[in-house]
């Protein structure tokens, strides 16, 4: 295989793959942890916080300059981590990894909560740019799930006392291959803060914001 080129406003990025060859300049870090885990066919998620401000803005991240030959993707993916004050992290129910800084913190989503699941894992879960509740709506429908969202989940919900305006909803930008639609419920849940409850009407699950 070649190498595959990619230029940035200001940086560059050269790639071989099979001869795992790294050539980077000025690559945002986001940019490079998202292609080394694409390039080691890893399902991994960028925590929704790292490099963003509590309104979703996008916040100076650091850059990537970096020349490595013979390193394959996934311990080129662990280098970068470590040497970027990056953690990886995983869960005992998910195959995916999640990217995010050191002082990340999540709370696990009761899975026990979705029951015997007895649908096969779905090849192609991909989302750009997707608003989260319909995420939520999209995968719900996959699981054969009943979930309500709360107001403050959905985006419904008004304003916060002297705030101008609600926070603005998430989008969810995913490509994972292979997982259970509750598989990828539970994570989003997870890299979001919310928690999955009993919903109030017989058979159905609410998603709430993590207390």
């Amino acid at each position: 295989m070649g190498k595959t080129g990619l230029a940035f406003a200001l940086g560059w990025l050269s790639v071989g793959a099979a001869q795992g060859q790294y050539h980077f300049k000025d690559v945002p870090l986001t940019t490079a942890v998202s292609l080394l885990a694409q390039q080691g066919g890893i399902n991994y998620l960028l925590d929704p916080t790292l490099y963003r401000s509590a309104k979703g803005d996008p916040k100076p991240e650091p850059k990537l300059t970096l020349q490595w030959e013979n390193c394959p993707p996934a311990e080129a993916l662990a280098r970068v981590a470590r040497e970027n004050h990056l953690v990886l992290t995983t869960n005992d129910y998910t195959t995916v990894v999640r990217i995010a800084g050191t002082n990340h913190f999540s709370r696990a989503v009761d899975v026990k909560l979705f029951g015997a699941d007895t649908n096969g894992a779905v090849p192609l879960i991909y989302f750009a740019d997707v608003p989260l509740p319909e995420a939520f709506k999209q995968l719900a429908g996959q699981a054969h799930l009943k979930i309500v969202l709360d107001p403050k989940v959905s985006g419904e919900a008004p304003p916060e006392p002297g705030s101008p305006a609600p926070m603005p909803v998430p989008t969810v930008s995913v490509r994972w291959h292979d997982l259970r639609a509750t598989q990828a419920i539970a994570e989003l849940c997870e890299a979001y803060g919310l928690t999955l409850v009993p919903g109030a009407a017989a058979g159905t699950l609410e998603i709430k914001p993590g207390k």
